[in-house]
């Protein structure tokens, strides 16, 4: 079996806290114990930058990417900002997605899309603090697949 990458993106913002909770040694010890073996991450306009930690998944980071597609493509998980765009680019890939909305941004539009994606079990949502506990009790099999876009 090949490498399985879990692929981290804030969009075209910034979002560190996200970044960095996924950064965090509980939730790398976890995607680690889930076999994962390497986490991307685009991090946008953010400030911080992920650690390449000994003894962890491999780890990489870029800001911008016009091809950041083909990254959501070789991802066996996505962990994305709550974004439209990033969400529905995962899902038409049929890929494993975890949502974390930015409590920070003016108005709630994440989280209202996020819940109701994640109530027709498209993606699981959760926070950055709950982010950990959430890796270790879902079950990412259980999602069900978005429907086919027709792009005609």
């Amino acid at each position: 079996m090949g490498t399985k990458v879990v692929f981290v993106t804030v969009g075209t913002t910034s979002f560190d806290d996200m970044v960095a909770a996924v950064d965090a040694d509980e939730v790398r010890t976890i995607l680690k114990e889930k076999g994962y073996d390497k986490i991307l991450f685009q991090i946008g306009r953010g400030t911080y930058e992920p650690r390449a930690l000994n003894g962890t998944l491999s780890t990489s980071f870029y800001r911008f990417n016009a091809a950041y597609k083909d990254d959501i493509r070789r991802a066996s998980l996505v962990i994305s900002h709550a974004g439209a765009g990033s969400i529905m680019d995962t899902l038409v890939e049929r890929k494993h997605l975890i949502v974390i909305p930015n409590s920070q941004l003016m108005d709630n539009h994440q989280e209202e899309l996020a819940g109701a994606l994640a109530e027709r079990h498209h993606l699981v949502a959760t926070t950055c603090t709950l982010l950990a506990s959430c890796l270790k009790a879902v079950d990412l099999n259980t999602l069900e697949p978005y429907p086919d876009v027709d792009e005609a």
